[in-house]
């Protein structure tokens, strides 16, 4: 039933081709007839300046995939979603010169990654062995793949023309061969130039139906008119000025063209870590984790005047210090002796390093340009180029960096250093198809009448035409990111393939905006892959000249942009918090820019501005959109061009109050929408007035605020604040110019959203059940918007999550901590792969902070700063106190860690609500919190609610600590409201008492009132919902009533935050849309990806009468019940309110929910939380010694696993399923979870090893636990009393001699020096005996005789650290060794106590 669909994953292939194998040939995928007659005499058919004659016809010999129609002329690829290659097709004669071979492209799919690929092959399709895609071709075959040209499966180029992999369909690609041999690449009727010569005579053409592509057709090639050659454009361009930005592309004025056309490529001696590749046009160093110089690489020829050598950072490394050097040098290279360093020379060199110059390795000019080739990324790009007047420029990014010196050498070859950083670096030809038509455009731009306006004529022209001529209309410049595409003839913007890269695409306006002019842009679509969002602004550049970078915040001149909530000029943040968070937007929104004639750069964000941004920005600037993260398309709006929606059917104008609209003019935080029918407050968690409308209809609302909406010109912030002619409801009040006239009116605004049914409002939509009685206050304090370069922040700054790395995760408190407030997180997620853990304290620094954060706390600039960092207390980065309080090494998921500031300016760090005491003195007035996800600690969220100077003492109990209880269990959720009284209102909003909805998968059938669920067919289609929402702290159970064993897996169970009735349902669970958690065998499954495994059984193994339920606790906490146990928080973050699921899939066929409530009871009952399990007198008992060892509560797990009993009476009357496969259960003790010690593994991978038993003393638990690892015997245990026992423990036995530890030592006396064996068993009854766990004698109060106990670790055991063998002690007759393992193994033993992890402490008391 479950099935597991292989997908293809392409990549890129190198020399070596794609695949290796080949498919064995299939038969013909259709019927040929004859062979078509070609085009008659005359020009051929297709060609350029022919007329297109008939289509040819494809061979009917093709891939085993293939099947052949309309004649031989279009071919489909058969079981698109299951393969992807065998898509091979040829054309059924050979090409004639000339003639081009042109397919359209008609289905498409995104199963897979990759597309069509095109070529030609000598190789005759009638006796050809067919492989399983073109790439596999051999014997004279030419494919062109991607942006790839392959010959015989190895790769000639990797740069040429546009990406095949990007054609939509409906787009035409084609090849020719023409008479001089040369294999040439159409697309859309455009030659995009020779992709390959040396073609022999006879050549077939080939079309590989790969990945993506399914179907294609071959159509006529259209009649293209021939392209003008680009040399007489150079020709004519040579007598006029020419713009700076593209040197290459022009000749020196006057000067002779250089004898030779040879290629600028790299020479072929270079530095002796040099490595050259791809024809000489890529060098990359060595080594370069090992060394950072040796990396010199110098041109195979001088350069020519004018002429451009540029070259592309492809990979850096962040060991070192120091990036890459260019310029040139006047020695010749073949023979120069290569210096380490070009610095190192010290004549005829002239270098670039950093943001200088060096002339023969001396300093001449410190600050040459604003940029630091050290700061330069992968995929920037640098050039340089001699002038005809011996000027030597520089280039980057394609920006002309100015004269970098004017007694530049008449010959010199450039030069580059792959110094320190820079690894990797390919020489980028102007050849380059795009890149050519994009400068030649600029040129002819500058060449024509509309180009020459610096003309006295032309100015006179203009100025008397620009006050008549209206602007053309505001369009996308065609030349934009490499991942981005304009349509919709340039108004609309997109990436294409949004989920595969999240950058490369920034797009510009095609001409400069007016003053005063609206730049605005719609967000069309939005994919959820990746952070970040669109961003919008201006830039002086013309983008018809500028070399687009991966995102705009990397160009460092000329450049204004709002990206979050921030605006940043040049890549620097100049401001902070500023308006609304564009992260935050979603499909629909609008936002535009405006430069006003003041100066002044202005955003708005859905028609609201957001202030100023930026000052004195100069005119005649570019509108710059940058579709970057989850932004994938967008639209240029045009001022009062948003439709609005269409009126209700049966409307007419004056008829209904649905006419009635909100006015344009309003209060300042208000905003319309929905064409003046809808209302709402921007920033509605920090601003709670100026929102004044004339008509409201409630749709939204926040629990922050307390009071509600006041329904009805200069406006004031409430409207009863105006004192004339002004009548107001404000919840039970009618205030008549600003005074109270009536109270206990009988419409209160504040309980509209629970009360659906009043009169006074039908017309509003009934709210949701969830939302509470009376606002709780929630955190007031939040994360500040500069943090760390791995820190995301999310729910409006209440968590932070660290996304890459270990470090790099500083973060801040938004305001300052004052006198008494407790600041609280609470930890959400962990990665077990890094040591360390999360730190935490206070520091004077501002939250903005220097311009670049540190990696950590402790790397904070000097300033006065205290962190408390595992057990140790530090003042800015010295340590002054160690052993303090609990090391933040062990906390986990779900603890708490928060600091205050105490009232006599002392630092307090609470722990799960536990004050540890004040940790430094002296602190700072006005200092803010501090906090770094370092380590192991990923993820937390705020969970205090403040408290201010007169809300807290000095030291807080940890009895009254403001934060909440972590992992809530049933029993400890916050009190619920009581059927009756003042809480019936909020019962009766829940809908009544849960039943099955309607709304359900097609082989469901209901009964019993929407009580019984069955699946009547089939083994899925069985997804059923739950109504009304589930109530926080309210548990929902549901009982298996019957399974058929016919089918595997079984019942799915969970909830969603999506509404129900909104899209049909899926087969099964996994296909629900967000948000969903789904429980499923034995895993946890958050929007169809596993996050985690299940606690307790698998559910596939639960059987019939199983009663299973659900619960959301306060803390929005996902809990799993069966058969009314507990098994803990399985998830977090579930939003409220949601709905109940069930997937009642495989062997599950009938479920039962609970029953109607018995006449006469509230139906409110049926929602009632979990009954607490009765407490176990043995486990108390068990208890209660643990507390005696005086055992730190930091060692252990939290409640509410901590401990489980496995006595006979819990274990008769838990009921839990159990898999066969688990190791037996420890009956008859009591076990208590250990938090395991962090180790360099990471990841948990210890949970999977070997799980035995290590029976030790009293004495030894606690410095086993302390280590964190097992203590071998031959460690003496400290002098004086160790717990409050009664009788003391005896000294434990040396015990038999083991055959693998040596001979006892003769007669009594010491053992021999040296660590003891230790010895383990995955028995626990082998590993509890005499003398590996020696019984202690305690007296309880109240009990008559002294009692006897055990105790023992279960650990997880390092594969290969121990040694299996026969026991050294007799086992007891009633000992049964676990299923499978030989009784001649029952003794393991090791002298590795690190290889070995503690997982629970065992307690077995007489």
């Amino acid at each position: 039933m479950s099935r597991n669909v292989a997908k293809a994953s392409r990549r890129r292939r190198g020399p070596a081709g794609r695949d290796g194998a080949m498919a064995a040939p299939g038969p013909g995928g259709g019927s040929g007839g004859a062979a078509s007659a070609g085009a008659p005499g005359g020009a051929p058919g297709g060609a350029p300046g022919g007329a297109p004659g008939p289509p040819p016809e494809l061979h009917p010999r093709c891939g085993r995939l293939v099947s052949l129609s309309q004649g031989g002329r279009s071919a489909a690829r058969a079981q698109p979603g299951q393969e992807f290659n065998h898509g091979l097709v040829l054309s059924r004669e050979p090409l004639r010169p000339g003639r081009v071979f042109t397919v359209r492209i008609d289905r498409k799919v995104n199963s897979w990654s990759g597309s069509i690929e095109v070529g030609v092959t000598a190789l005759d399709p009638a006796v050809l062995d067919f492989p399983s895609s073109a790439t596999g071709l051999r014997g004279g075959s030419w494919v062109l793949s991607g942006c790839s040209v392959l010959r015989d499966g190895r790769s000639l180029r990797e740069d040429f023309g546009p990406d095949l992999d990007a054609l939509a369909e409906g787009d035409r690609v084609g090849v020719e061969a023409t008479a001089a041999g040369e294999l040439r690449l159409w697309v859309n009727g455009r030659d995009c130039g020779v992709a390959a010569a040396g073609l022999p005579p006879r050549v077939w053409a080939v079309v590989d139906l790969y990945g993506k592509c399914t179907q294609v057709t071959v159509v006529p090639a259209p009649d293209v008119p021939p392209v003008p050659p680009v040399p007489p454009l150079i020709t004519e361009v040579t007598q006029e000025p020419r713009p700076d930005t593209f040197p290459n592309s022009l000749e020196p004025p006057g000067g002779a063209r250089s004898p030779t056309n040879e290629a600028l490529l790299f020479h072929e001696k270079c530095g002796a870590l040099i490595k050259l590749s791809n024809g000489h046009k890529t060098a990359e160093r060595r080594r370069p984790l090992d060394e950072f110089n040796n990396g010199v690489v110098l041109t195979n020829r001088p350069l020519r005047d004018g002429e451009m050598f540029e070259i592309r950072i492809d990979k850096l490394v962040d060991k070192w210090s120091g990036s890459i050097e260019i310029g040139v040098t006047a020695h010749n290279p073949n023979s120069l002796e290569y210096p380490a360093t070009m610095t190192n020379l010290r004549s005829g060199t002239i270098m670039m390093s950093g943001c200088g110059i060096l002339t023969n390795g001396k300093g001449t000019r410190r600050e040459y340009c604003e940029f630091s080739l050290d700061e330069l990324q992968e995929g920037d790009h640098i050039g340089l180029t001699r002038k005809a007047n011996n000027a030597l420029h520089f280039y980057i990014n394609g920006v002309d960096q100015g004269v970098a010196t004017s007694l530049t050498p008449q010959v010199v070859y450039g030069v580059v250093d792959l110094y320190g950083m820079a690894v990797k670096v390919t020489i980028v030809h102007n050849h380059n198809h795009s890149d050519r038509l994009r400068r030649n455009n600029a040129i002819l731009r500058a060449l024509s009448p509309e180009g020459t306006a610096g003309t006295p004529r032309h100015r006179a022209t203009a100025t008397a035409t620009a006050a008549t001529a209206p602007p053309p209309r505001l369009l996308f410049h065609p030349n934009c990111g490499q991942k981005a595409a304009v349509v919709n003839e340039g108004r609309t913007a997109l990436r294409p393939h949004a989920t595969d890269d999240f950058n490369h695409g920034v797009v510009l306006s095609a001409r400069p905006l007016g003053d005063n002019e609206l730049f605005q842009v719609r967000l069309d679509k939005m994919v959820d892959k990746w952070a970040g969002s669109i961003e919008i602004g201006v830039t002086t550049h013309n983008p018809a000249y500028l070399q687009l970078p991966s995102t705009m915040t990397n160009l460092r001149s000329g450049t204004w942009m709002m990206t979050g909530n921030g605006v940043m000029h040049n890549g620097t943040t100049v401001l902070d918090e500023y308006g609304h968070n564009l992260d935050r937007l979603k499909a629909g929104d609008t936002v535009g820019v405006v430069r006003r004639d003041d100066g002044t750069l202005h955003f708005f964000v859905n028609g609201v501005p957001q202030g100023p941004a930026a000052w004195n920005v100069p005119p005649n600037v570019y509108a710059v959109v940058d579709l970057y993260g989850q932004a994938a398309q967008a639209t240029i709006v045009e001022e009062g061009a948003v439709a609005q929606p269409p009126p209700p059917e049966g409307a007419s104008p004056g008829a209904s109050p649905s006419d009635l609209r909100f006015h344009r003019l309003h209060g300042a935080n208000a905003v319309i929408t929905n064409g003046g029918r809808t209302a709402l407050r921007q920033n509605c968690r920090s601003e709670f007035n100026d929102a004044i409308l004339f008509e409201i209809v409630i749709q939204k609302m926040v629990d922050r605020w307390s009071g509600s909406i006041e329904a009805d010109l200069e406006f004031p912030n409430t409207m009863t604040d105006i004192d004339y002619d002004t009548w107001m409801l404000s919840g039970t009040a009618i205030m008549q110019d600003g005074n109270t006239m009536r109270n206990n009116y009988g419409c209160d605004l504040s309980l509209c959203p629970q009360c659906p049914q009043c009169p006074q409002c039908p017309q509003s939509p009934p709210m949701s059940p969830m939302s509470p009685l009376s606002p709780s206050p929630g955190p007031c304090q939040r994360f500040h918007g500069r943090c760390g370069q791995n820190v995301a922040l999310a729910a409006e700054g209440l968590s932070a999550a660290r996304v890459a790395g270990y470090c790099h995760g500083l973060v801040f408190s938004r305001s300052h901590l004052r006198p008494g407030e407790l600041f609280e997180v609470r930890i959400e997620a962990l990665d077990e792969r890094w040591a360390g853990s999360v730190r935490v304290g206070l520091t004077a620094l501002p939250p903005p902070g220097p311009p670049a954060l540190p990696p950590s706390l402790l790397d904070l600039p000097a300033a006065p700063t205290w962190a408390v960092s595992g057990a140790e207390v530090r003042h800015n980065g010295a340590q002054v106190r160690h052993n303090y309080g609990v090391s933040l090494d062990r906390l986990a998921v779900g603890n708490r860690l928060g600091v205050r500031r105490g009232a006599d300016d002392s630092m307090h760090l609470v722990v799960d609500g536990q004050d540890m005491g004040p940790a430094a003195t002296g602190v700072a007035k006005n200092a803010f919190v501090a906090l770094d996800l370092y380590g192991r600690v990923t993820a937390v969220s705020i969970v205090s609610a403040g408290g201010g100077a007169g809300g807290a003492g000095d030291g807080p109990s940890p009895t009254h600590s403001p934060s909440p209880t972590p992992c809530p269990s049933p029993c400890h959720s916050p009190p619920l409201p009581h059927p009756g009284g003042d809480g019936a209102e909020w019962v009766r909003g829940t809908g009544g008492p849960p039943r099955f909805l309607g709304c359900h998968g097609k082989n469901i059938l209901l009964s019993n009132g929407g009580r019984t669920a069955a699946r009547v067919s089939s083994y899925n289609q069985g997804l059923v919902l739950v109504g009304p929402p589930l109530p926080p702290g309210r548990l929902f159970q549901v009982q298996i009533d019957a399974l058929n064993p016919q089918w595997s897996s079984s019942l799915a169970l969970g909830v969603t935050g999506a509404p129900p009735g909104r899209a049909p349902l899926p087969a099964c669970a996994h296909g629900l849309k967000r948000p969903a958690w789904i429980l499923q065998r034995r895993g946890v499954f958050h929007n169809a990806r596993k996050v985690r495994d299940l606690p307790g059984p698998s559910l596939e193994l639960l059987p019939a009468g199983t009663i299973l339920g659900l619960l959301v606790d306060g803390g929005g906490r996902l809990h799993l019940f069966i058969n009314g146990r507990d098994q803990g928080a399985v998830a977090g973050g579930v939003p409220s309110p949601c709905h109940v699921l069930l997937d009642l899939y495989g062997q599950c066929q009938q479920v039962r929910g609970p029953p109607l409530p018995p006449p006469g009871v509230k139906e409110s009952l049926c929602w009632g939380p979990p009954a607490p399990p009765q407490p176990c007198p043995y486990q108390a008992l068990c208890a209660r010694f643990k507390d005696l060892l005086l055992l730190p509560d930091e060692y252990f797990a939290p409640e509410p696993r901590r401990s489980r009993c496995f006595c006979q009476g819990c274990e008769r009357g838990g009921g839990d399923p159990r898999d066969p496969r688990e190791p037996p259960l420890p009956l008859g003790w009591c076990r208590f979870s250990l938090r395991p010690k962090p180790r360099p593994e990471g990841g948990g991978g210890w949970q999977k090893w070997p799980r035995a038993y290590h029976g030790t003393s009293a004495g030894a638990v606690r410095r086993s636990l302390d280590r964190g690892e097992l203590v071998a015997p031959s460690i003496p245990p400290p002098p004086g009393p160790w717990s409050l026992l009664s009788a003391p423990c005896r000294p434990e036995p040396p015990g038999p001699a083991h055959p693998r530890s040596g001979p006892a030592p003769p007669g009594p006396g010491p053992r021999p020096p040296g660590p003891a064996p230790l010895v383990l068993s995955p028995a626990l009854g082998y590993a509890a005996m005499e003398p590996f766990a020696s019984r202690v004698t305690f007296r309880e109060p109240g009990w008559p005789r002294p009692r006897g106990a055990q105790v023992a670790f279960e650990v997880w055991v390092r594969p290969g650290s121990f040694r299996a063998g026969p026991p050294s002690l007799s086992p007891p007759p009633a000992l049964e060794p676990p299923q499978g393992l030989d009784p001649a193994q029952l003794e393991w033993v090791t002298k590795e106590p690190g290889a070995t992890v503690l997982a629970g402490l065992l307690v077995r008391v007489d």
